[in-house]
């Protein structure tokens, strides 16, 4: 997605919270990396 003030990140939200959900339910990890 672009680094930019008007990008929607919203839209990635709940994909993003099902994802490492699932990561926790299965006691794996998962590492989230913020570039800005």
């Amino acid at each position: 997605m672009e680094d930019d003030v008007r990008t929607n990140i919203k839209q990635h939200f709940n994909r993003t919270n099902e994802l490492l959900h699932s990561y926790y339910m299965k006691n794996e990890r998962c590492l989230v990396h913020c570039a800005a």
